[in-house]
């Protein structure tokens, strides 16, 4: 039937085509009539022709050897067919000899494209290895295409602020508003025409229609079961079940967190057609495991390149942030706190804890957007100062040195703190580490001076 993922056809004992089921059109773009009275061998490429010319007279030289155990019976094998635009489409195909049945005389052939199968192979390939997940989505997108012809899918991830991903040409068909809005809200599948009135921005409608597409389908993953679809289309539901509430907030009372929402557009001016569900629903599964492996991910670098009670990059995060940047020039400025241990001992580590998180709120308002403040651990910061010009590291530990001066008040407390910094000058010559390593020897220096004070770097005398 047409909306199939394969084809199936009969070939006489001497290939010619004697029927051609209705789904050719979508995969190959051929009408069955196209076909019919014609031999098998002008569709198949020139490089494969052999093998299946040997394998065929093989059939035919064996009639009525259908579901035997003989060694080489009804294997299934791969060959390229021509697509009625020219290009060729490998297939697997699988032989059942039907030759001695009296009321058929023909091989029943049985094919499908292997293309799709090699896609979801990299989509599984990328969703365990990738560690983003977005390769993942995109090779989905891909395999569902292949799988749903005359189809463009994308995924709209529930971020903030939402993320596509999707095919090269569905670009123009989500640059506006859609109905996957209302699934994204709703948590219950959509199926929407082109042109209903307040569903589509006039751009996104223009794009579809100007693609051949005549409607779009919305499904907010996780996709569940049982389900009803909310349809513009006319009809009844599918199934007149209830669906489980579900929130974009997480999960308050009964519902649970959309991840996003896959969105097909479809030359079809109608609901998905019952094949297609079974395929939407595997790669909806796919893809809400791609989205929610990278979230974890997300919160797992969060976790690990973040110090979790200032904000500041870990030594960790510093690492990742500046990996394969290493010859970028930077001015390294490191500080640390001034009479940090007595605060701590007076009031109380979550006092401390408070009078850290505001003097980074105070050094992380006087930094520029491309510097890097990272703390080293207790009361020990180092700010990575892009651009290595001489005169910035100077800059900035004038600026942490005012921002600190003042007293930091936590509830009743106040702590008069202030910073020693330490400045190392960029040193193309010299890792990054070495850098830190000469600024930490500057800020000692600072203390050693009477605290509250920045000292420059300099290399010892010979």
């Amino acid at each position: 039937m047409v909306g199939t993922t394969h084809v199936s056809a009969l070939l006489e004992a001497d290939g010619t085509v004697a029927f051609v089921g209705p789904s050719v059109w979508m995969i190959l773009g051929w009408r069955p009539e196209d076909l019919i009275g014609r031999n098998f061998s002008a569709y198949i490429h020139p490089d494969d022709l052999e093998v299946a010319a040997n394998a065929f007279a093989a059939e035919a030289a064996r009639p009525g050897t259908a579901g035997s155990l003989d060694a080489d019976a009804d294997i299934a094998a791969e060959y390229r067919l021509r697509h009625a635009d020219g290009s060729w489409v490998p297939f697997e195909l699988l032989r059942n000899n039907l030759l001695g049945e009296p009321d058929i005389r023909a091989v029943l052939v049985t094919g499908r494209p292997v293309r799709a199968r090699y896609a979801l192979d990299q989509a599984l390939g990328e969703l365990a290895y990738d560690p983003d997940s977005i390769t993942a989505l995109a090779k989905l997108v891909d395999y569902l295409g292949l799988r749903l012809p005359g189809t463009c899918s994308a995924v709209l991830v529930a971020s903030n602020p939402p993320e596509w991903v999707g095919a090269a040409d569905s670009g123009p068909l989500v640059a506006g508003r859609g109905p996957w809005v209302a699934a994204l809200a709703s948590g219950a599948p959509t199926y929407n025409r082109i042109g209903e009135p307040g569903v589509f921005d006039q751009s996104v409608e223009r794009a579809a229609l100007a693609a051949g597409y005549r409607a779009c389908w919305c499904e907010p993953l996780p996709i569940r079961r049982p389900r009803t679809y909310a349809s513009a289309m006319g009809g009844l539901p599918l199934t007149p079940a209830a669906l489980d509430p579900v929130g974009v907030d997480g999960g308050r009372g009964t519902g649970r967190e959309v991840s996003g929402c896959l969105v097909v557009w479809s030359n079809r001016d109608s609901e998905p057609p019952v094949g297609y569900l079974g395929v939407i629903e595997r790669v909806g599964g796919l893809a809400d495991l791609a989205i929610k492996k990278r979230s974890d991910r997300q919160r797992m670098r969060q976790l690990v390149d973040f110090d979790q009670l200032t904000g500041a990059l870990s030594r960790a995060g510093l690492r990742s942030m500046t990996a394969g940047s290493e010859k970028v020039p930077r001015t390294c400025v490191l500080f640390d706190l001034d009479d940090f241990k007595a605060v701590n001992d007076r009031y109380g580590h979550s006092v401390g804890d408070e009078v850290l998180r505001a003097a980074v709120k105070r050094v992380s308002a006087v930094m520029r957007y491309q510097d890097l403040l990272c703390r080293l651990g207790g009361d020990e910061f180092v700010i990575l100062v892009a651009g290595g010009a001489d005169g910035h590291g100077a800059a900035v530990a004038r600026r942490v040195l005012e921002v600190l001066t003042p007293p930091i008040r936590v509830g009743s407390v106040e702590a008069q703190l202030g910073a020693s910094v330490g400045v190392a000058p960029y040193d193309p010559a010299v890792p990054l580490a070495t850098l830190i390593d000469r600024a930490d020897k500057a800020m000692f220096a600072a203390k050693r001076h009477g605290k509250n004070a920045w000292e420059l770097w300099t290399p010892a005398p010979v």
